[in-house]
């Protein structure tokens, strides 16, 4: 009994010996330069933080790998990083699934948060990759990668192999394995798109932050209009053997705005439902036979990081390339 309390005594100091050098950030010291030059570092560079802290966590892994999901609930901004680059949010999120490679929320809410909320491409792209390390069998893990790979950063074909991985695994969805890789169209992936932003805005309180989810979400119900149009357009040309002549003759061909809010949750957020059932102005260019937003619409819904890239090249990456802070 008295070996067990003397063990207990020294977990217990160890511990707290390991919070009190972290909050002091002994064990980050380059935070306080990364916070004032910016939050751009390249991934190599990255990941030093995270494999440092897991050899000297004096087994104490999960105690401060806790410390830092805290800490970056805390401190996370909306700041995007520079191309090629991945932001300091990656850095605490790589460290927190190095040090608790179990912590499932880690890998599934970080990578929304840095792929969503920070344009964090490429970070979000490596936390979901040691999700499928960390738990291959799990059908999630496959799926979210391979959402991300096409939508976020244009490699169809990795990210239709992990799609197919996924549709195979145990638990998955009916509605996964019965459309395969038809899942991987753009309309498709606007869907879940806007359900990763919903879930991160019920997530995420603070007023600045659902302010910029906000921008986002009405991006996202923007292309998905859009999106419509297109194939609406598509349809009439297929029916009629001919472009339309004006943007009314389309309307037929359109989908109801409902679709897009069957597509979501129920319990959605009381502030944005009216950003789902927004409709959007589009004209209809004669000349070039395609469709484009109205000119009321703002250029910060047209443009607010909602792409689908259409080259990837990983020779041309530069997630291999390193510099100092």
């Amino acid at each position: 009994m008295l070996l067990r309390n003397h063990r207990l005594r020294l977990g217990l100091g160890i511990s707290a010996l390991a919070a009190l050098l972290y909050s002091k950030n002994l064990i980050e010291p380059k935070l306080d330069t990364v916070l004032k030059n910016g939050p751009s570092l390249y991934l190599n560079d990255a990941e030093i933080h995270g494999r440092s802290l897991k050899r000297y966590s004096l087994g104490f892994s999960q105690a401060i790998g806790d410390l830092i999901w805290i800490r970056l609930l805390q401190k996370a901004r909306v700041t995007s990083p520079d191309p090629g680059k991945v932001t300091w949010e990656f850095t605490q999120l790589d460290a927190i699934t190095s040090l608790d490679p179990k912590f499932i929320i880690g890998y599934e809410f970080g990578s929304s948060l840095l792929s969503v909320f920070l344009r964090d491409n490429l970070g979000a792209k490596r936390i979901l990759e040691k999700w499928v390390q960390q738990q291959p069998q799990n059908w999630k893990s496959h799926y979210h990668l391979g959402y991300h790979l096409f939508f976020e950063m244009g490699d169809r074909e990795t990210a239709a192999k992990h799609m197919i991985t996924a549709s195979k695994l145990g638990e998955a969805p009916l509605w996964l394995s019965s459309l395969g890789v038809r899942l991987l169209s753009a309309s498709g992936l606007f869907y879940q798109s806007l359900k990763n932003a919903l879930s991160l805005y019920e997530q995420l309180p603070h007023p600045a932050t659902r302010a910029h989810l906000s921008k986002r979400i009405e991006s996202i119900v923007y292309a998905i209009q859009k999106k419509q149009w297109e194939t609406a357009l598509s349809d009439y040309q297929k029916a009629r053997n001919k472009p339309p002549s004006r943007i009314e003759d389309l309307i037929p061909y359109v989908p109801n705005v409902s679709r897009v809010l069957a597509a979501v949750p129920e319990n959605i957020p009381e502030e944005v439902a009216p950003l789902l059932s927004k409709r959007f102005k589009f004209n209809f260019i004669p000349g070039e036979n395609r469709i484009v937003g109205d000119d009321s619409i703002p250029a910060a819904i047209k443009q607010f990081g909602l792409h689908i890239p259409k080259v990837y090249s990983p020779v041309n990456s530069t997630e291999n390339k390193g510099t100092p802070l």
